[in-house]
C-alpha cells in the first residue's frame, strides 16, 4: 500500500503488510501480521501494537529526520524496550504479558542501531 498526494495516515490489516509513506510526515501502522514499513522522508511515526503476530521491520527509520515510534497497547510504568543485537528489538510489558518485536533499518537495510541497550526517549513514546 502506497500513500498518495497530501495522505498522512496509513493502517494496515490483520495480515502481512508492506506500507510505503510519502515525503510529509506519515503514520504509518501494520497492525497485525509481519509488516515491512517505510516512510519515504518527513519526521515519520511508525507504529507497534502490543499482540502482533510476526517481526515487524521499519525500512528506513532515521533521526536526522526526527522519525518516532508510537508504541501502542504498552503501559509506559511497566513496559522494557531491549535492544537484542543487529537492530532487532524486543518491547514488553511485564504486567499484561504482551510483547512485541521489531528491526529498525536505514534507508539501505542496514541495522540503524548497532549499540546500546534502549533507543533514546525522544526516538518514542506510548500511545
Amino acid at each position: 500500500v502506497l500513500l498518495t498526494g497530501n495522505a498522512v495516515v496509513l493502517r494496515g490489516s490483520s495480515t502481512n503488510n508492506q506500507i510505503f509513506g510519502n515525503d510529509v510526515v506519515n503514520v504509518l501502522d501494520g497492525r497485525g501480521g509481519i509488516d515491512y514499513l517505510l516512510g519515504f522522508g518527513g519526521g515519520d511515526i511508525f507504529q507497534i501494537t502490543a499482540g502482533d503476530d510476526g517481526e515487524d521491520v521499519i525500512g528506513d527509520f532515521s533521526r536526522t529526520d526526527a522519525d518516532r515510534i508510537a508504541f501502542a497497547g504498552f503501559d509506559s510504568s511497566h513496559t522494557t524496550v531491549t535492544h537484542e543485537g543487529d537492530g532487532l528489538f524486543t518491547i514488553a510489558d511485564a504486567t499484561a504479558g504482551t510483547s512485541q518485536t521489531f528491526k529498525l533499518r536505514d534507508g539501505y537495510g542496514i541495522a540503524a542501531y548497532t549499540s546500546g541497550d534502549l533507543l533514546e526517549g525522544q526516538d518514542y513514546y506510548f500511545a
